[in-house]
């Protein structure tokens, strides 16, 4: 059983860290946690684990904020001593830290509020990805820079006025993007091919009608290991594309949206292969085309589109068979009637 909770405000270079004791006490505001500040390096880890040894601390729950991947080695160290660690949306432990009244923002301060929000809420674990697929996520997230970047590079290229030197700089520079760019797809398939698990769950996807290889590849990367413990609901929350109502009294009445209160690149890779579903694939078109039958607009329709995607993708990565329409709309049927 957890003794204590950790709070870990993470940068690129230092983790500010806070310490308090699992039972809360009468008056938060008189409490004072344990803090220290160490690098965010295999030194700095093993300076943290020596603090947690001098302060008798065996077993706790880590806390610390989905900030790009500047967390995730100090995750994985942590998770290899037993301890519990939470990578949780830096939305929540922001509204947490305001619902506090904090005044003032430092790095200690963030993470005594991270700690405190792990003790209150006890969010989900996190679990480590496999290095395979670390890999991966970290190749589709480099093809995605590159893609940055040569749009960048193309809408400069574009400005009125350039001289001859600059137009041919800028054709160097966008083919040696685009170069880069096939170098890496092809080192995702070969990556992809020498491992069978996810070489099987490529395979799965793209039997749906709409999703094609990268949008695979990036579905995958994304959505990690959530796939065996959370449902279509929570994953396609995760991707910030469940409906969020905006309604209160009789002043404000508007109309639902997306949350986009979540992952960006997952929502990302769907918004075009949704689009396409809408004219191949039969369960979404009909899905749709429903939705716009009622009145729905058309870019509510494909919200909605993208969130039946990602649930179709959910629904086959678990059963481990591939697309069948007629298997999906049965399930579909079943599904409304309860």
């Amino acid at each position: 059983m957890n003794s204590h909770v950790l709070g870990i405000d993470v940068a690129k270079d230092t983790l500010a860290i806070a310490l308090l004791p699992v039972e809360k006490p009468v008056s938060v505001k008189k409490e004072i946690p344990k803090k220290l500040n160490v690098p965010n390096s295999e030194d700095g880890f093993l300076l943290l684990q020596k603090w947690l040894c001098e302060h008798n601390v065996i077993q706790l729950h880590v806390c610390l904020e989905a900030t790009s991947t500047y967390g995730d080695a100090v995750a994985r160290f942590l998770c290899g001593c037993n301890h519990q660690v939470s990578v949780i949306n830096p939305l929540l432990t922001r509204r947490h830290s305001d619902s506090e009244g904090l005044r003032g923002k430092t790095d200690p301060m963030d993470a005594a509020s991270i700690a405190r929000y792990c003790r209150e809420k006890v969010p989900r674990p996190w679990c480590p990805p496999t290095p395979e697929l670390r890999k991966l996520v970290s190749l589709t997230r480099h093809i995605e820079h590159l893609k940055k970047l040569g749009k960048m590079e193309s809408t400069a290229q574009k400005t009125p006025g350039l001289d001859e030197m600059e137009i041919a700089s800028f054709e160097i520079i966008i083919a040696a993007i685009n170069k880069q760019i096939y170098l890496v797809n092809a080192a995702i398939k070969k990556h992809v091919s020498a491992h069978s698990v996810l070489a099987e769950k490529v395979k799965l996807l793209t039997s749906i009608p709409g999703i094609g290889e990268s949008t695979a590849w990036i579905i995958i990367a994304e959505v990690g290991n959530r796939d065996n413990v959370c449902t279509s609901r929570q994953l396609a929350a995760y991707a910030g594309l469940t409906p969020e109502p905006w309604q209160s009294g009789t002043s404000i009445n508007g109309k639902p949206h997306l949350s986009k209160k979540g992952n960006m690149r997952l929502r990302n890779a769907l918004f075009y292969p949704a689009m396409t579903a809408m004219r191949c694939n039969p369960i979404v078109k009909s899905f749709a085309q429903r939705l716009r039958d009622n009145g729905k607009s058309k870019m509510s329709a494909l919200g909605a589109a993208m969130h039946k995607l990602l649930k179709i993708a959910v629904a086959i990565l678990k059963s481990g068979k591939p697309f069948n329409p007629n298997i999906m709309a049965e399930h579909q049927q079943k599904c409304e009637a309860m």
